[in-house]
């Protein structure tokens, strides 16, 4: 932990609003860390009352969704509480598994839709994976080590978690995305209690999207609602849409995006929220509330000809009382537009001459690439708390089963 810092407790401030990167890492490890409690009331489920089961095995033969590793499942029609305790079909304990979910089938459960340790799954498109309209619903969850590789072309969704990777044990799981276009990821917030965690993406370990073609959103007005939330996010290509109310990207550590053409955004709070964020290529939209980037160490964006906005702050840091550094690439937009009543100043980055193709070829200017710290017009508004620094693996993780 930083000198300093204030007392921080994991899974604390359920009920803050996110408007700093020490809330919105709350409501992060809020949301990973308290699953077992959330989840606890719905385990009391009765086995017994199984629902129905579309999952076959190559052969034909029904899929065991109480636990089966290494195999390759099929699930065409609906899957709905095949499994116990309110799960649509699986268990924390299957590994190695591929799951092929056809175009029109449904893997539905009251608490988890489809739960597994590790292994890679396919959602065709109007595919579904959803964790039903309970409060604490997970559409996806993974516990193990090896994560989950997904590609997905259907409808990924929960309440509180659309993808969860949460740890079980000393494991932390990654999450590896291709989100095809048509795809949705989300976390609805259906009967949530107001200002509780809604996070579409979710995981302790590490999400890495190789492309976003779709949608990753969670659109709730009444929970802290969070598109992406990690340890560390990598983003190789966005051409969709990543947003939310509160955060878009929120990440423990890092955040890497690479290649926006698309949108990143949220409407109250950060567009990409972390203590290294590091943007190369973007010729998209970043925006935020308050912070288009909220970076409490280090930025360094590589801006081309794309749009990075903030209400009150463009690209600075939420840890007002340190002195992060940002170092800027700009041949696009850089602006705050601060509101006049807020009392704050509305400032912008110039741009370089819009790009205009040469008759011939010519050398192309010099980039100008500053490393300052943040100056006091780049500052956040009065009430930012700075962040603390924490361990992903200091709390312990929900039941494997």
């Amino acid at each position: 932990m930083r000198a300093s810092a204030p007392p921080f407790e994991l899974g604390n401030d359920m009920s803050l609003r996110v408007s700093g990167f020490v809330a919105t890492r709350s409501v992060l490890l809020s949301a990973r860390f308290l699953v077992p409690a959330l989840l606890a009331p719905l385990a009391m489920v009765n086995p017994a009352q199984a629902g129905s089961n579309g999952c076959t095995l190559p052969g034909g033969g029904p899929a065991n969704p109480n636990g089966i590793s290494n195999a390759t499942i099929t699930c065409s029609g609906a899957t709905t509480n095949a499994s116990s305790a309110g799960r649509g079909f699986g268990t924390g304990f299957d590994n190695g598994n591929t799951y092929n979910i056809q175009s029109g089938a449904s893997i539905t459960g009251d608490n988890i839709g489809l739960n597994m340790g590790s292994g890679t799954v396919t959602i065709g498109a109007g595919g579904s994976v959803t964790g039903g309209t309970g409060a604490n619903s997970i559409g996806l969850q993974t516990v193990d080590l090896g994560g989950v590789t997904l590609t997905n072309a259907g409808h990924i969704s929960g309440g509180a978690i659309g993808i969860n990777g949460t740890q079980s044990a000393a494991n932390t799981p990654d999450i590896t995305l291709t989100n095809q276009s048509g795809g949705l990821i989300e976390a609805t917030g259906a009967n949530l209690a107001f200002n509780a965690s809604a996070v579409a993406i979710s995981s302790i370990g590490t999400v890495n999207i190789l492309a976003n073609d779709g949608t990753i959103r969670s659109p709730s007005l009444n929970s802290n609602s969070i598109a992406i939330g990690a340890g560390d996010v990598t983003i190789k290509s966005n051409t969709g849409q990543i947003s939310a109310v509160s955060v878009g990207i929120a990440a423990v550590e890092s955040v890497d995006v690479t290649g926006n053409t698309g949108r990143i955004s949220a409407i109250t709070g950060a567009g990409i929220q972390a203590d290294v964020v590091t943007v190369t290529g973007n010729t998209g939209v970043i925006s935020g509330g308050t912070f288009a980037i909220d970076a409490a160490s280090s930025a360094t964006i590589t801006n081309g000809h794309g749009v990075i906005g903030g209400e009150d702050v463009a690209i600075g840091s939420s840890a007002t009382t340190l002195g992060n550094t940002i170092t800027l690439d700009n041949a696009g937009a850089v602006t705050a537009m601060a509101s006049p009543s807020t009392g704050k100043r509305s400032t912008s980055i110039p741009t370089r001459a819009p790009f205009k193709p040469a008759a011939t070829p010519s050398r192309p200017p010099a980039r100008r690439r500053s490393t300052t710290p943040v100056p006091s017009n780049r500052r956040p508004p009065a009430g930012y708390l700075r962040p603390p620094r924490m361990s992903r693996t200091s709390a312990p993780g929900p039941s494997t089963g």
